[in-house]
């Protein structure tokens, strides 16, 4: 079984992912790579699951302010309290561990 987890960010943490100047060079890379000029990307275009998946890596890129994301890999506990701190406010950190830890085909990368 495959799971993409994805909750859907704000229209107003959309268009901050489209003026952050931290985020030149993730939207720079997503046109070469995708061929996705994200200053043409609108809030609706965010129906399609790539371009909402990337739209939520660059809103939580813009909110890693300190600390390699390296400390966030592997460590359910950090990932939610970095998810409900900086995307889903009003959600509960135990209900994305339960999500995350009851799929045992996620590798464990905390080894």
């Amino acid at each position: 079984m495959f799971i993409i987890l994805f909750e859907q960010i704000t229209e107003a943490q959309f268009s901050e992912t489209k003026t952050n100047p931290n985020l030149a060079d993730e939207r720079a890379r997503i046109q070469q790579e995708f061929g996705i000029d994200w200053a043409s990307v609108s809030f609706n275009d965010l129906r399609e699951p790539l371009v909402a998946g990337l739209a939520a890596g660059l809103h939580y890129l813009s909110r890693l302010a300190s600390g390699p994301l390296s400390q966030l890999i592997g460590t359910i506990p950090l990932q939610a309290s970095f998810w409900r701190q900086n995307g889903q406010p009003d959600a509960n950190e135990q209900s994305f561990n339960n999500i995350v830890t009851t799929d045992t085909n996620l590798p464990d990368l905390s080894k």
